[in-house]
């Protein structure tokens, strides 16, 4: 059977290497919940840059075909953009009073006239990835409005991909995940081996009270921990000695 006294000793290991873990736990948890959706936020904001870079870019060539209503320079402009960006999935420009869309698709584009979550009344940017109805996929939409000489034309839509964002945040995911498991693997690791340093001069000094406690009162612990528990062991060495004092003054006594 084993001793009582050890398993308490290992009892006390295992509670500060499952603290210590714990603490690195939790304080990894709070990295992960910080940084991956900053990250995401980051991965976002890119794409808003690029779908207002091209928005712009588009304001400047129908900024002549609105006076004109000569759309045709428009069309070649957005299959030009398409062709040359895989990532760019659509371009869509809706005149707010009827309607009237050009929509462009990669090798492909038709007029229409599309209702009114296309052209809203509050003239504000605004961006973020959804699922679009018209053609049934889930992009980055960037959405701006497009003012003429003072006039409010209408919007320009732009739609980008997410091939590359999602295979960007897998990425984050994966690398988080691995990452994660290694420092806690690590820090488990190193806890245990901390709390049975830690709890080994307490083991030691365990032993020795039993062995007095057994009546050898000539056992001694050297605890060398530079501690409490090394003020202890001192302690406790000199009651030993004031014990084995007594009873050579007892042994005295009862010789005399």
């Amino acid at each position: 059977n084993r001793d009582p006294s050890t398993n308490r000793g290992l009892t006390i290991s295992r509670k500060i290497a499952l603290l210590s873990w714990l603490v690195t736990f939790l304080t990894l948890l709070v990295f992960v919940m910080i940084t991956v959706p900053e990250q995401k936020r980051i991965y976002q904001e890119n794409l808003e840059s690029k779908g207002r870079g091209i928005a712009v870019s588009l304001q400047d060539v129908a900024a002549g075909a609105v006076v004109s209503e000569d759309f045709s320079s428009v069309v070649d402009y957005c299959m030009q953009l398409l062709k040359g960006d895989p990532a760019l999935s659509y371009l869509v420009m809706t005149r707010k009073k009827d309607g009237f869309s050009i929509i462009t698709k990669p090798g492909t584009w038709r007029n229409e006239e599309l209702d009114a979550s296309w052209r809203p009344d509050v003239r504000t940017a605004v961006s973020g990835i959804q699922t679009v109805d018209l053609f049934k996929e889930r992009v980055f939409q960037y959405s701006r409005p497009f003012d003429y000489s003072g006039l409010e034309w209408g919007w320009i839509h732009v739609g980008l991909s997410l091939e590359a964002y999602d295979r960007s945040v897998s990425q984050l995911y994966y690398r988080t995940l691995a990452l994660g498991v290694i420092c806690l693997f690590v820090s488990l690791g190193a806890s245990v081996g901390y709390a049975r340093r830690l709890v080994r001069p307490i083991r030691s000094l365990q032993e020795v009270v039993q062995k007095v406690a057994r009546g050898e009162l000539a056992a001694r612990s050297d605890v060398r921990s530079g501690d409490k528990i090394e003020s202890l062991a001192q302690s406790f060495i000199a009651m030993t000695d004031g014990l084995q004092y007594r009873n050579r003054i007892l042994d005295s006594v009862r010789f005399a």
